[in-house]
């Protein structure tokens, strides 16, 4: 098992924000619930503090035993589903191989940019990344912007 302080930035910070923001839901749903008389504010808030907890602990299972995948590589095309709330991104990696994320629309990323995604592994999948991608059942645990890399007005010589 990995130790706290080894896990990737991106998947630590998920992992501190969701039981926070669960207690901050839960805190908030005593004082509506007291100051309203209202129980099923009370109970609804304590759902999600519940489901986050859950998640979280999740997420540290999944992060402890290292069940996740690096992808690491330049943003090269930016898709838009117009109905779907999603969109396909077109990474290439070091090794000029074209992988291709279907991501929620929240998640703002760049042409040109380099990323570091963290993908959940499965055990249906193969070495990371050699099914055909887009799979709807990859996992997205967090994301970074690689500092330092070379972006569109930017020259690497």
């Amino acid at each position: 098992m990995t130790p706290i302080y080894q896990w990737p930035l991106a998947i630590l910070r998920r992992w501190v924000v969701l039981p926070a923001a669960g207690t901050a839901c839960l805190l908030l749903g005593i004082a509506v619930g007291i100051t309203q008389e209202d129980r099923l504010m009370f109970f609804l808030s304590l759902a999600v503090c519940a489901a986050c907890g859950i998640k979280a602990a999740l997420l540290y299972r999944v992060a402890a035993r290292g069940e996740y995948a690096v992808l690491e590589g330049i943003c090269v095309a930016l898709k838009q589903n117009p109905i779907q709330k999603s969109r396909r991104v077109k990474i290439v990696d070091s090794e000029d191989q074209v992988h291709v994320l279907t991501l929620e629309k929240r998640i703002k990323l760049q042409i040109g940019r380099q990323y570091r995604f963290y993908l959940r592994q499965t055990e249906s999948q193969t070495p990371p990344f050699q099914t055909a991608l887009p799979t709807p059942h990859v996992e997205l645990l967090g994301y970074e912007e690689i500092e330092g890399a070379p972006s569109d007005g930017e020259e690497n010589f």
